[in-house]
This record gives structure tokens, sequence and C-alpha cells, in this order.
């Protein structure tokens, strides 16, 4: 088996670097890495020093960024990983990930088990996942969709669903609609084996108010077009968004612009209350 990494990235170098420096310490490497940024100032020299690793110069915005990667892919490559640059993976992740595609050509896409997601140092991750010395459990979950910090999917997959560029910038649920779109050519699913810690490391990520901005017309776009119900929009999106923005304003959160957030979410639902379904819209705020 062929093994393709895709990492898109942006404006945080060291993170990048640290994140595969680990994944390149896997029982068994990937084959490829492709690194996809906008500039190359976002990749440090040493960084693309190490083996196997290729730089792939894309348009902003993570979907660009994987889809201008796609075509570099190796024509060998049988198997495809995208990460977030801020994982941190189990040392056996891609030698369970592998078995497991090969196991179950009837699953499209794939994300590992999240063994903490967010609010974590890189340092603390590597000892919550070298903890685990039982036998890694085997059972799967089918899913709605994938989660974005980490999909493997076959190449012929990856470049027939792609992912959707009217999503920009972050691109704020694409791993909804990428999953909910690879369903044509399986099930989606969520494999306990392969372990990871998502850092969610905030450097580089949006403003507060084209985050807050995303929250509402990302999901609403995706409802259009058929990818989740309404119900699903007004529970799990809007209405969770906007208390938390609304009650957690006062707490004078340092690591979450609250106030720009809620900015974000206004300026959104006055949009979609004007019929402009423009998530494009967010790249024009600040």
């Amino acid at each position: 088996m062929f093994h393709t990494v895709i990492i898109p990235s942006a404006k945080r170098p060291q993170i990048l670097h640290e994140t595969i420096a680990s994944m390149l310490q896997q029982q068994t490497p990937a084959d490829q890495i492709l690194i996809t940024v906008a500039d190359k100032s976002y990749v440090l020299p040493e960084t693309l020093a190490f083996p196997k690793v290729q730089i792939v110069l894309a348009r902003p915005g993570l979907c660009q960024q994987v889809n201008d990667a796609i075509p570099y892919i190796d024509s060998c490559a049988t198997f495809v990983s995208i990460l977030d640059d801020d994982v941190e993976l189990a040392p056996d992740y891609f030698t369970h990930a592998r078995i497991f595609s090969e196991e179950h050509p009837e699953v499209a896409a794939f994300s590992g088990f999240l063994v903490r997601n967010g609010n974590v140092e890189r340092s603390e991750g590597r000892s919550l996942l070298l903890s685990f010395t039982d036998e890694p459990d085997r059972s799967f979950e089918i899913q709605s969709t994938v989660y974005g910090c980490n999909i493997n999917t076959r190449p012929e997959v990856l470049r027939t669903v792609k992912f959707d560029e009217r999503l920009p910038l972050y691109g704020w649920l694409c791993d909804a609609d990428f999953g909910f779109r690879c369903r044509k050519f399986g099930i989606c699913v969520s494999y306990n084996a392969c372990r990871l810690v998502h850092l969610m490391t905030s450097s580089g990520r949006i403003s507060g108010t084209r985050m807050g901005f995303a929250q509402i017309m990302n999901p609403y776009y995706l409802y259009r077009k058929g990818v989740i119900p309404f119900w699903e929009v007004l529970q799990s999106h809007w209405l969770i968004a906007t208390r938390n923005n609304l009650i957690k304003l006062f707490f004078l959160d340092q690591k979450i612009d609250r106030q720009g957030r809620l900015k974000g979410n206004i300026i959104a639902f006055f949009m979609i209350l004007r019929g402009q379904i423009e998530p494009e819209f967010m790249e024009k705020l600040s």
C-alpha cells in the first residue's frame, strides 16, 4: 500500500514542523507527505528537509489547499490521509488505518478516535497516547460524516468528491459536507483503533468576526445543499453558537473573541434574512 498524507497549513510553521516530526516516528511512516500552503514562508526550511516531504503552493483556504494538492498525489497511492497541522497521532495510527482500509472496502472515509480534542499541549497529548498499553479496540461506528482533523480515504474518492471551495478560509463544516458526499462510494465510520489527540491550537486561525459569521452562514448553506436538515442547523449550530457567544461575552473569555463572534453571527443572520446565502462573504470581513 502506498500512503499519501495531505496537511493543509497556514501561518504556524513551528506547529507544522512538530507535527510532521512526530508523524515520521510512526511504526509505518507515510510514503508521501504533501504540505499544502498559500505561502512558502508558512513552512520552515528544516521541515522541507525531512524525507518524503513535498510542498504544494496552493490558493489560500483549507478547501482550496486540499484540492490543489490532489494532482500531486503519487500515481501509486492507494490510501490518503488528510490531517490538521496540529494533531498528535498514536505511534500505530497509520498501521491500523492501512489495515482497516484494506479490510473494509465498503468504507469510503473514516476518522480515528479522539482521545482529547483541544485544550492540550503536545507533550501532554503524547503522554495521553502512550498511556494506552492495552490492545486497541478495533470496533467502528457508522457516522453521518467524518471529522476534519483526520480524514482517511482512497485517492479515487478524494479526486471525485473534493472539498467545497465555497466554504472559504478555515472551511468551517467542510468535513460534514465532504463526508456526506463521500457516501455515494460507501459508508463513513469512526474507527477506534486509530487514536489521536487534536491540540486545536488557536494561532493562525481566523478572526472572531469571521468565525462567528461561519457559525451561522455555513450550516445554513449546507442545509440549502441538502447536506444537513434544518432542525440540525437550529439545534446543533445556531442555538449553541449564539447562546455561547451571548453568555460567555460577559465572562471576558481571553482565548475566544466572543464580541467578534457575536458580531459575525448578526451579520450572517441579516444576510440570510435578505436571501444572501454567501459563505464566501466571510473573506470580506476583518
